[in-house]
């Protein structure tokens, strides 16, 4: 019981210091799979140059306000001795008031035009989902929130190469910084293997080719209702604790907060034989979790 009450409160702890680092944006964990699943297009692409888009027209090219440029009161003369003394307070305290209060944010950049949103061009390569989107060896923008308090994706490198997990709203392909933004080359041979095929087969989607007038009476209720709970979707439940697998379930679960997060790395849900929804049972994935290679996969 102790040991599990320090678990939650150390994830307890994890997740303010995450969200402070953050300055208002906190995602939660997302499994690779999950991110593919519940997006509108995930890419490989290669990202080529980055602009700033504002409100009105671009911004001159006019000096940027600096904090030296902000006005200040000047500071006393005071002497190396006086500051350099530690047995007395005195000077320092003198010292420490002398000093002009930093403008803040708002005043520093009072006049400026602000940024609405970021684009970064990319070159796609591969196109995993969403060929209604894009096609693969064409240039595209990828959008985002202007800083990274707002969930804007920052600081990629030029000429590198990056998974991208996206949707897209008012024909513009939108990214954020709770998406599966990722370089390609660290990425593992089962995540790769899993943008290839894998993942897909996890999402449960069912289609029909067929037009709805030929429909029996029986189909059409299977459309409204039976149908969708054969469709083999496997979901993946998060857990911050201790957490039991129901047998049969349509759920795997998860913990992203363990190190090394081996499902993420080498593995993904899917339906077992049986009928429930588990983790593929890999080399990788048990050589991650030091388990004895002997076992049978799902």
């Amino acid at each position: 019981m102790m040991s599990s009450m320090t678990l939650i409160v150390g994830l307890v702890v994890l997740l303010t210091m995450t969200i402070q680092d953050t300055y208002g944006c906190s995602c939660m964990p997302s499994h690779p799979q999950e991110q593919f699943c519940r997006s509108n297009f995930v890419i490989k692409a290669k990202v080529l140059s980055h602009r700033w888009i504002y409100e009105t027209k671009e911004p001159t090219h006019e000096p940027a306000t600096t904090w030296q440029q902000v006005p200040t009161t000047p500071v006393p003369d005071i002497t190396t001795a006086e500051v350099m003394d530690i047995d007395n307070e005195i000077p320092m305290q003198r010292f420490r008031k002398a000093l002009p209060p930093l403008p803040s944010l708002e005043e520093a950049m009072k006049g400026r035009p602000q940024p609405m949103m970021q684009a970064w061009r990319v070159k796609v390569i591969k196109v995993y989902k969403g060929l209604d989107y894009m096609k693969e060896k064409e240039y595209v923008e990828l959008f985002t929130p202007p800083i990274d308090s707002l969930c804007g994706v920052e600081l990629l490198e030029m000429d590198e190469h990056y998974v991208f997990t996206g949707n897209s709203r008012d024909e513009r392909l939108n990214i954020n910084a709770c998406g599966w933004t990722q370089t390609y080359k660290t990425l593992t041979s089962k995540q790769r293997h899993g943008l290839k095929k894998g993942y897909s087969t996890g999402c449960g989607e069912c289609r029909v080719s067929q037009t709805y007038k030929t429909l029996t009476s029986k189909q059409k209720l299977g459309l409204k209702k039976d149908y969708s709970t054969g469709c083999g979707e496997c979901r993946i439940q998060t857990c911050f604790g201790k957490c039991v697998a129901l047998p049969n379930a349509d759920i795997c679960t998860w913990m992203p907060f363990m190190k090394p997060d081996c499902e993420a790395l080498y593995s993904k849900c899917i339906r077992s034989k049986k009928g429930g929804c588990g983790w593929h049972r890999n080399k990788l994935l048990k050589e991650c979790q030091g388990e004895d290679e002997d076992e049978t996969e799902q």
